[in-house]
């Protein structure tokens, strides 16, 4: 197995070395409306934090992520003939006063509708809200807050999916209630519908006075209908929230067994899920309590999950050392419906990936191209290839952190 380097992220790289506007006296990038001809591409910083990537049905990739310098949300996406542009999705607010620089971009989520738009959702971290923008295939962005500005502090922990008929859902987390949201539009509505979901699922005395849930949520649409895989800070379990007959119910995967009440490991941070070809759900996520990287199948065969790694490992000189694996970890299917999952090992300091062919998995593999870092993303294209993107840590020196995208094969020499 090989892993290449996506050579237009060095192309792109180059490109931006050169392009963008002057910076004002604030050190912040100038506004759209006055940042050149033609909307010329803002000067940027340091990327890769909160990185996502979706890839359209003719194979044109998009990627977003947070500036860290700027405070800005930036996206790059392919054009109808192959050239690559970027975009400042978020960042200003721009009123018959002037323009104001805001803290906007964090908890990044991006997903692609039949059109060839581009959608996305993220954190304002100013205004404590949750913000939306469309991204169009002609370049122009139209954004709008969600949920957050009026009252409240919400908008972290965002996951974002488009459905065929181009329904936006929203899953984020509600950092003043410590809870988890739902925001959807239909084509033609003017404004969001919103939905709290509650964190029961059959335990004994909940909900409590102080829940604590919502944290890493992952939405999938199986059918056009909502499934959020997240996290019970409370309990220590992975939940997942699903709608029946217009009522949210919500189930415990794995944490607590559900027949005895008894609470088992430290479950559920860094939940990612995902849906094979045959619309069949699986989800991987980190154990904190063993530092161990567990998945749940999508064939439906057990409700068990599955240990893909336990970071134990031999050294060169053979002997036995542990490291703790399975943070940030994300997963995808492919072509033939076998679990990918790429993931920080903390120990080495290096992403390692795994296949998983129905249940078993494969031995865990050192991505040795690749520098270590958070934030993955991975997504399928049309033709079951798999595409990375996150925020690589580069230690020793300036700037800390860059984004990367590569594209993943198996069964190369």
């Amino acid at each position: 197995m090989v892993t290449h380097v996506d050579p237009r992220a060095l192309a792109l790289a180059c490109l931006l070395a050169v392009a963008g506007c002057q910076e004002p006296e604030n050190h912040a990038p100038c506004p759209p409306e006055t940042c050149g001809p033609g909307g010329a591409t803002p000067q940027l910083g340091e990327l890769g934090q909160h990185a996502t990537l979706a890839i359209h049905s003719d194979g044109r990739i998009v990627v977003g992520s947070y500036d860290a310098t700027h405070g800005n949300l930036v996206a790059r996406q392919q054009t109808l003939d192959g050239l690559t542009t970027t975009h400042l999705i978020a960042g200003w607010s721009t009123s018959d006063t002037g323009s104001v620089a805001r803290d906007s971009g964090r908890w990044a989520s991006v997903a692609t509708d039949a059109q060839g738009g581009s959608h996305f959702a993220w954190y304002e971290v100013d205004r404590g809200a949750l913000g939306y923008a469309l991204l169009t295939p002609q370049g122009s962005v139209t954004s709008e807050l969600v949920d957050g500005e009026a009252e409240g502090n919400r908008g972290t922990h965002t996951s974002i999916q488009v459905d065929a008929q181009g329904r936006v859902f929203i899953a984020y987390r509600d950092e003043g209630s410590r809870s988890l949201r739902l925001a959807s539009r239909a084509p033609g509505e003017t404004s969001f519908t919103v939905e709290s979901i509650d964190s029961c699922a059959g335990e004994s005395g909940c909900p409590l006075e102080d829940e604590n849930y919502g944290e890493y949520a992952s939405l999938v649409l199986v059918a056009s209908e909502p499934r959020i895989a997240f996290y019970d800070r409370t309990r220590g379990d992975l939940k997942m929230a699903y709608k029946e007959n217009d009522s949210w119910h919500v189930l415990t995967l794995d944490g607590r067994d559900t027949e005895t009440g008894e609470d088992l490991d430290d479950v559920g941070r860094f939940a990612s899920a995902a849906i094979d070809t045959k619309q069949r759900l699986g989800v991987a996520y980190f154990n904190a309590t063993r530092g161990e990287l567990r998945y749940l199948s999508a064939d439906g065969t057990t409700s068990h999950p599955i240990v893909v790694d336990r970071g134990v490992y031999q050294d060169a000189h053979g002997a036995t050392r542990s490291h703790v694996v399975g943070q940030h970890v994300a997963l995808a299917y492919d072509a033939q419906d076998a679990a990918t999952l790429v993931y920080l090992d903390s120990g080495l300091l290096k992403l390692r990936q795994a296949r998983v062919y129905g249940q078993t998995p494969t031995t865990p593999e050192v991505l040795s191209a690749l520098p270590p870092g958070a934030f993955m993303d991975l997504e399928r294209d049309s033709t079951g290839g798999l595409h990375l993107a996150y925020g690589a840590w580069h230690l020793d020196g300036e700037p800390k952190t860059t984004l990367e995208t590569a594209t993943l094969t198996w069964g190369l020499d």
